[in-house]
C-alpha cells in the first residue's frame, strides 16, 4: 500500500507524465495501425517495430491530430479532479515528440480540454523539474527524477511494460487517495 504523502493542511505540487499516465499513447498506436503488439513488455514501441510499422507509426505520431485525440487511461480525469479538490497543485512534465510539428500546441490543447489549465512543461529531462511528488510509466524518467530528489515522493505508473522495474512505488488511479 501506498502511503500518504501530504501532511495535514499542506499543499503538494504533483508533477505528472502525460503518456502512459493519463493519456493512453501507447495503445492508440497499435489500434489505429491495427498492430499486434510485438513485446507487451517494452517501453518504447517505436524502437520494437519492424521497420514497416515503425515507419507507419512514426508518421502517425507526426501528425498533430493524434496527439490531440489521445483517449484518457481509466480513471485519469476522475482522479486528477480530486487531487485538484483536495488542493495538491498539479504540474504536467512531458517529453516532446520533436519530429511533429506543432505537437506543443496540440499537447496544451489537450490538456487543457480534459483537465484544466494547469501548467505545462515539455522536457526530456524530468528531473529538472522540481516538485513533491512525480508520477512517470518510464522506469528510466523515475530513475533519474529519483536520483535528483532523493527526499522526495516518485511513483512509477504501473504498466504491462514496466512491471519488471521495482525501483519505485507502483501506483495507478485506483490508488489515487493515497495522495490525498
Amino acid at each position: 500500500m501506498i502511503t500518504s504523502t501530504r501532511r495535514e493542511n499542506q499543499v503538494s505540487k504533483i508533477l505528472l507524465d502525460v503518456d502512459g499516465v493519463v493519456a493512453d499513447t501507447r495503445n492508440t498506436i497499435i489500434d489505429e495501425l491495427q498492430l499486434n503488439d510485438p513485446d507487451p513488455k517494452s517501453w518504447d514501441l517505436v524502437k520494437i517495430l519492424p521497420p514497416e510499422d515503425k515507419e507507419e507509426a512514426v508518421a502517425l505520431m507526426n501528425e498533430m491530430e493524434f496527439w490531440g485525440g489521445l483517449p484518457l487511461i481509466d480513471g485519469a480525469k476522475k482522479a486528477v479532479r480530486l487531487l485538484k479538490a483536495y488542493g495538491h497543485d498539479i504540474v504536467w512534465v512531458t517529453s516532446p515528440w520533436k519530429s511533429c510539428r506543432g505537437w506543443d500546441q496540440a499537447r496544451r490543447f489537450w490538456i487543457s480540454e480534459h483537465f484544466g489549465d494547469d501548467p505545462v512543461i515539455i522536457r526530456s529531462d524530468k528531473e529538472e523539474v522540481d516538485g513533491d511528488i512525480f508520477i512517470d510509466d518510464k522506469p528510466e524518467n523515475v530513475e533519474a527524477w529519483r536520483k535528483a530528489h532523493p527526499n522526495k515522493k516518485a511513483f512509477i505508473y504501473d504498466q504491462p511494460y514496466n512491471r519488471d522495474y521495482h525501483g519505485a512505488q507502483r501506483f495507478d488511479w485506483s490508488k489515487v487517495e493515497s495522495l490525498l
